[in-house]
């Protein structure tokens, strides 16, 4: 029979699940607050709902990866899920302008594709 080994729980381990359950309760208090408001509100708000669900998933998830000094700083902080959305919001410029240079570049790809069909229609 197979000796069953348990992993030994560090102060990391601790804090991890710390934050994630911080993180948990600020996002249902935010869709509890959410679904409170009117249809319309809610349409208004999409972004900032979809984007807080965003940043309560990476953050849950990089939370394995943080250190005990950071988890523990994080733990404390009030509202952090809020303070990273607005964060957020100020380098929406820099995404705006990652999408926007994305978007030229397909645009060069498909003309590249669209001229190399062209030329090869037009030889035939």
């Amino acid at each position: 029979m197979q000796e069953i080994r348990l992993k030994e729980t560090t102060e990391q381990d601790i804090y991890g699940i710390l934050f994630r359950e911080k993180l948990q309760a600020e996002w249902m208090g935010f869709l509890r607050r959410m679904l409170k408001k009117s249809k319309e509100d809610l349409i208004q708000n999409a972004y900032k709902i979809c984007t807080y669900r965003k940043i309560y998933q990476i953050m849950s998830d990089e939370s394995h990866f943080m250190d005990t000094a950071q988890l523990k700083a994080l733990i404390v902080f009030p509202g952090v899920l809020g303070y990273l959305f607005c964060r957020w919001l100020r380098q929406e410029d820099a995404e705006d302008e990652a999408l926007e240079n994305c978007l030229r570049s397909v645009v060069l790809e498909l003309e590249k594709e669209h001229s190399g069909l062209q030329e090869k229609g037009g030889a035939a």
